[in-house]
């Protein structure tokens, strides 16, 4: 027992009446607690879970002590399960669950894969804190491939983030139109016979992301495109994006070595298509759930049509995103002003389509 509670949990936790707070000193030499911690929540969802009815009659108080639980991260990395109720009431445990983070697909939207979803009742952001799986990472995840820009972790030890050594790179590289030339010289080595450049306007929607915060990244960019497709090496030189090799040295790594490091002067999120695949960058770990970069396989898949807002953007050059694309589209969303205050590789004021234009 407990002089208070957050929430009526009775039958399962009991708290002291007003009508005996008289008799506090007594009931504290009798062991009642002035509150109920973490872990006593966790033990009535597990006795919740055991009964007849699996939790069901008291949905309720479940979501509110999952809520109270959820704050705890401490208990909740300690605990071996954590039940929580599922969207028809009952109790399981909460890794066998997964919250619903893109909930503008219908279930026929899912690819026939079977999920069992939490209550409604439940966030996102709580279901993330007792390790319930994120519906849109889920769908993702049979398809790609993370990141991690082929930096040995020793390289860069505890002195130089990979955005710090990012924002080196661009200080020491010239602004202007040496960028688009870089650009260009790659698809050159590629053996592309067309280049073209476009400039777009368009704000593309912000519900259906990756990721909730990539929504910053869905305004005006400059597209680059090519007729050659990536190669898998291709793809292993642009993963070294921010190498640890020594900054006098950059300009000897290669194709995409200090020249694509300099589209960075315009953006935080770098992102391409090319072949099967569409990769974005993310050096930040901010905007890409769960890494600095993805590689995503697109062909023969849903994922145009479970995250339209995400992949519209691509849709140029003749790419529909759903097969393989005998080319290669550059996408480079511009710095808004909020961007560019948060960004750790450049604080210059956003880009503006009018600035690129004058390349």
């Amino acid at each position: 027992a407990a002089f208070s509670c957050p929430v009526d949990a009775a039958p399962h936790l009991h708290t002291v009446s007003p009508d005996l707070a008289v008799f506090g000193h007594l009931l504290k030499i009798l062991g009642v607690r002035q509150k109920f911690g973490s872990g006593d929540y966790c033990e009535c969802l597990t006795r919740m879970a055991s009964g007849p009815d699996g939790g069901m009659n008291d949905v309720d108080l479940a979501v509110n002590l999952v809520q109270l639980v959820s704050d705890d991260t401490v208990t909740v990395g300690n605990m071996d399960v954590l039940y929580a109720p599922d969207e028809e009431g009952r109790l399981r445990p909460s890794s066998d669950l997964v919250y619903n983070d893109a909930d503008w697909l219908g279930r026929t939207a899912l690819g026939g894969r079977e999920y069992v979803f939490a209550h409604k009742k439940i966030s996102a952001a709580v279901g993330e804190k007792v390790g319930m799986g994120s519906l849109r990472r889920l769908l993702v995840s049979a398809n790609e491939d993370r990141i991690d820009f082929g930096v040995p972790h020793e390289e860069f030890g505890q002195s130089e983030s990979i955005t710090r050594r990012l924002r080196n790179i661009i200080e020491m590289y010239p602004e202007g139109p040496s960028i688009l030339s870089e650009l260009i010289q790659n698809a050159d080595d590629a053996g592309a016979t067309t280049v073209r450049f476009m400039l777009s306007r368009k704000q593309y929607g912000t519900k259906s992301l990756l990721g909730p915060k990539l929504s910053a990244w869905q305004g005006p960019s400059l597209y680059v495109y090519n007729d050659a497709a990536f190669s898998e090496s291709d793809f292993r030189n642009l993963s070294r994006i921010g190498q640890g090799a020594k900054l006098e040295k950059l300009s000897t790594t290669g194709r995409f070595g200090l020249g694509f490091n300099s589209v960075f002067h315009w953006t935080d999120v770098p992102s391409f298509v090319s072949g099967d695949h569409v990769v974005l960058f993310d050096p930040h770990e901010r905007y890409i759930p769960n890494g600095k970069g993805i590689r995503i396989r697109f062909s023969d898949t849903d994922l145009l049509s479970q995250f339209p807002d995400q992949f519209a953007p691509y849709c140029h050059f003749g790419n529909d995103l759903a097969s393989r694309f005998e080319g290669t589209l550059f996408r480079f969303p511009f710095r808004s002003p909020a961007a560019a205050r948060e960004s750790e590789i450049s604080n210059n004021e956003a880009y503006s389509s009018n600035g690129i234009e004058t390349l």
